[in-house]
């Protein structure tokens, strides 16, 4: 909160002027409602912030303490609630949106398929629904069993750099039942190493190049099972916190999960606008960017961060051409004032 701004001036500048620009939903993928979970009062919590107006002077002069509450309302509804609140682990709003926030950037922009994003509960079952489905004749509360070939922990997800407390890992593995791995070198002692009471979830206290070189039997990783999509989320509280190079570049990570599907999300803080020139061939715009090689396949702020940490980016990567034969894939969104959006995925 600023000193010379009152909390209700920042709720009235807030509200006068919601925030900035957030990439449109894909028309061919169903819109279903924040981290898997129904909503009541709105068809799609997503869209209440679609950024169709400007913010003041431009998005990074929005307070981190303004910001949609559609996270925080949706942590509250989850099946797994329970379990996450008796971990500890969400100590702030800005803890909860930052966590919710990556994964929600997932499952819209990423391509992974939505039976994947199945909300679990304490007992890590999947939880039945609490709503008609509009694609379904099932009524309501009618277990439905995964099918087979679904099996969330085929789904690997790794979190980078998010400090002490493996906030973002232990979500997706509870809320999804994925298998997740917090890596950081500042890892708290207390998380690191595989958790019983948290299944799927395992802590490395180290980089992730030496993650990736680390073939000892200490590591518990799924590698006689069969990988079907790796997750990458990187947590830069500071600008180009995050680096994917050498031993840790993004092509070596993929080779240790023999190049499956892949989709990396990064939340790194709002970038100032500036009145320098559109950039040339060549030039990123951040250090992740360069070490990629290519700028994201989406990218855009998400209003219901409590933090300046709230550009979200998408890259996702594949080992083969689409059935069209492109290099990428296109949309428009007739609903958006943005018009078309293009999403490109890369190919080995």
């Amino acid at each position: 909160q600023n000193s010379n701004t009152t909390n209700s001036e920042s709720f009235e500048m807030y509200k006068g002027n919601p925030v900035g620009s957030v990439a449109p939903s894909p028309s061919n993928r169903t819109i279903r409602s924040t981290m898997g979970m129904p909503t009541q009062a709105l068809p799609d919590v997503n869209s209440a912030f679609s950024g169709q107006h400007v913010y003041g002077g431009g998005e990074e002069d929005r307070p981190a303490n303004v910001a949609d509450c559609k996270y925080i309302d949706a942590l509250l509804r989850l099946p797994s609630y329970l379990n996450l609140n008796a971990y500890g682990i969400f100590q702030s709003s800005e803890d909860v949106s930052i966590s919710m926030a990556t994964l929600e950037a997932v499952r819209l922009y990423g391509t992974l398929e939505e039976d994947f994003f199945i909300p679990h509960d304490t007992e890590g079952l999947p939880a039945k629904s609490r709503k008609p489905n509009p694609r379904s004749m099932l009524p309501i509360d009618q277990h439905v069993e995964l099918d087979e070939t679904v099996n969330p922990k085929s789904i690997v997800c790794l979190v980078l750099g998010e400090g002490r407390t493996p906030r973002t890992a232990v979500l997706c593995a509870v809320h999804y039942g994925w298998t997740s791995y917090s890596i950081d070198p500042f890892l708290a002692e207390g998380w690191d190493g595989y958790h019983e009471d948290i299944p799927g979830f395992t802590g490395y206290s180290g980089t992730v190049a030496d993650f990736v070189d680390n073939t000892e039997d200490s590591i518990i990783e799924i590698q006689n099972q069969s990988v079907k999509h790796l997750v990458i989320i990187g947590i830069q509280k500071q600008k180009d916190q995050l680096r994917l190079k050498g031993n840790g570049n993004i092509m070596e990570i993929r080779a240790r999960y023999n190049d499956v599907p892949t989709t990396l999300v990064s939340i790194s803080p709002v970038r100032k606008a500036t009145l320098a020139p559109k950039r040339r061939s060549g030039q990123y715009l951040s250090k992740l960017e360069k070490d990629i090689g290519y700028d994201p396949n989406c990218s855009y702020i998400d209003g219901g961060v409590f933090s300046e940490c709230r550009l979200m980016e998408v890259w996702n990567f594949h080992n083969a051409v689409d059935e069209e034969g492109s290099d990428y894939d296109s949309y428009n969104d007739e609903n958006s004032e943005h018009g078309e959006l293009e999403v490109w995925n890369f190919h080995n």
